[in-house]
């Protein structure tokens, strides 16, 4: 068995915001090997449980890390990138995990 300890901003919160991360920042090689999909059938949710805290944590990110407009080519990709997990968290949260 595998673990990994974020003790970054330790706290009592939500068990899945704290996996958003890894879908928001693209946490390779985490996110490529499905870290993010095998913990939320771990702890038996399912990706409607899931997709609200993504969507807070891109919400988050979009607030606090990214500019509405302008940057360079890569801010601008992890703009799209962000927006587009928003979009797929709240529109169809089945395609969150791929």
């Amino acid at each position: 068995m595998t673990a990994y300890l974020d003790f970054e901003e330790a706290r009592f919160e939500d068990r899945l915001i704290g996996f958003a991360k890894y879908r928001i920042y693209d946490v390779a090689p985490l996110n490529f090997a499905g870290i993010v999909r095998d913990y939320i059938g771990y702890v038996r949710a399912t990706p409607a449980d899931f997709a609200p805290r993504l969507a807070l944590g891109c919400l988050r990110t979009l607030q606090n890390e990214i500019a509405p407009t302008g940057g360079d080519r890569d801010m601008a990709a992890y703009r799209e990138r962000v927006l587009d997990l928003l979009n797929k968290s709240l529109r169809s949260p089945a395609t969150i995990l791929t």
